[in-house]
């Protein structure tokens, strides 16, 4: 049975490492991205995601968000609360990460187009 990412329930690129001594679990997800949880989210998750209108989607795009300012995303219990407290990404500030994602992942190199002058 393929390891499922706990939020949004997509394959997991890797299968999760656990770290007892922390009580902690490492996750890899194509959607959610690298973060942590506490073994007790983790129990709670499945508990949130059915209470909470989009909280699956809420919570893989904070997930995303804090990546993009520190490295080590990991999910503490009063995030979880703020998290979804939050309105999703109006349209406006959807374009502009899928603008910031594409130029993230682009293999080929801006190109500036010089105008001359007549």
């Amino acid at each position: 049975m393929p390891n499922l990412c706990p939020v949004c329930y997509i394959e997991l690129k890797k299968a999760p490492t656990s770290d007892f001594n922390r009580d902690i679990e490492t996750f890899s997800c194509y959607k959610c991205g690298d973060y942590t949880l506490s073994l007790e989210i983790k129990e709670d998750i499945p508990d949130i995601l059915q209470r909470n209108k989009n909280a699956d989607i809420k919570i893989s795009h904070a997930l995303r968000m804090m990546q993009h300012s520190n490295k080590n995303a990991q999910l503490t219990k009063g995030m979880i609360g703020a998290i979804l407290e939050k309105p999703l990404p109006r349209p406006k500030e959807q374009a502009d990460l899928l603008i910031r994602w594409l130029a993230e992942n682009s293999d080929s190199p801006v190109v500036k187009h010089s105008h001359s002058v007549q």
